[in-house]
């Protein structure tokens, strides 16, 4: 599954940490299944330097694993380190060389701080069913498109995922769509911490509200471009009256310290992220960027997976992509 999508997979066989695998991912996300004699796979890719740890497990029945095990995960990503993902096999009733097939189910980063936040069992507790995603084919491309954008975001944004109280990448799993209230407060909270993270909070409340506006019509332009600029321009406003409860009477921003943590600037990291969005789920004409230089990356990501041609590639809306990239 991880070697389809580009990675380079290392066994951990001497591990104490029940880690099985450490898959080190492509720099681009890609699937290299499925690739036909005129449509033929790269022969060659570059790797980057983020990784993920994978657990196997191979039952019929959910899996066990020590709470205190999970604990250990979740402060480990939450602390900007390695995420780790539980990888369940299902067999199917027909063993695989006899025509069945194997179904991946997997638990993301973010649900072992919910479950195992604290706790200091050791004894084995079966994982709960709910905490697992819906099964994924090994042999469905989309499957694997999906799975190579979610293990993208999560090597590249773990303390955010993890510390945030929206993880995109469950929905991204599932291919479906986000909840569009859910995807608005987390882009506030992003532009929240992407303000704080420059030292700007006590800048004119107007200077914070342009950064919310860019991160929340970004957001939308690129994963729900069907709602109209209308609803999108009321749902900003929206957005900005949510500001003004972290204001002083001066209008400067005096808002909380979010959970969540962001080095780079708030649009840019949810273009990045709402891009991969938009991939995962099949849809290639939402699938890039505003800014030029993630332009490049999410292009090239698009047309690894399947988008027709370079041009496909295209930026936000002029008045989105405008005001993002002149940030």
């Amino acid at each position: 599954m991880f070697l389809d999508i580009g990675a380079s997979v290392n066994s951990l066989t001497q591990s104490d940490h029940g880690l099985d695998l450490h898959v080190q991912l492509p720099e681009i996300p890609m699937v290299l299944a499925g690739h036909t004699a005129t449509v033929p796979a790269p022969p060659a890719w570059e790797l980057s330097w983020r990784s993920l740890h994978v657990q196997i497990k191979y039952t019929k029945k959910p899996p066990s694993l020590g709470p205190r095990l999970a604990s250990g995960w979740a402060s480990a990503v939450r602390a900007g380190g390695t995420p780790t993902f539980l990888v369940w096999l299902v067999p199917a009733s027909t063993a695989p060389h006899n025509g069945g097939s194997v179904r991946a189910r997997i638990v993301l980063p973010q649900q072992w701080h919910r479950w195992g936040a604290g706790q200091e069992a050791t004894t084995p507790t079966k994982v709960p069913d709910t905490m697992f995603s819906a099964p994924v084919d090994l042999d469905d491309l989309d499957g694997l498109r999906r799975l190579a954008h979610v293990a993208d975001l999560w090597t590249r944004y773990p303390v955010l995922l993890s510390t945030g109280g929206f993880d995109p990448t469950a929905s991204m799993l599932a291919g479906t769509l986000p909840d569009p209230n859910s995807l608005e407060a987390f882009s506030i909270d992003v532009a929240t911490a992407a303000i704080i993270a420059a030292d700007m909070r006590y800048e004119p409340i107007d200077r914070w509200q342009r950064i919310v506006t860019e991160c929340v019509s970004t957001a939308y332009a690129l994963v729900f471009p069907a709602m109209g600029e209308q609803r999108i321009l009321d749902r900003i406003g929206a957005a900005h009256q949510m500001v003004g409860m972290f204001t002083s009477p001066d209008g400067r921003f005096i808002g909380p310290d979010p959970a969540v943590a962001v080095e780079e600037p708030g649009p840019v990291v949810i273009a990045d992220i709402c891009a991969s969005i938009a991939a995962a789920v099949g849809d290639e004409r939402r699938s890039t960027t505003c800014c030029s230089s993630s332009v490049t990356r999410r292009c090239s990501a698009s047309m690894s997976v399947g988008a027709p041609s370079p041009d496909s590639c295209h930026a936000c809306s002029p008045r989105s992509s405008e005001s993002l990239c002149s940030s």
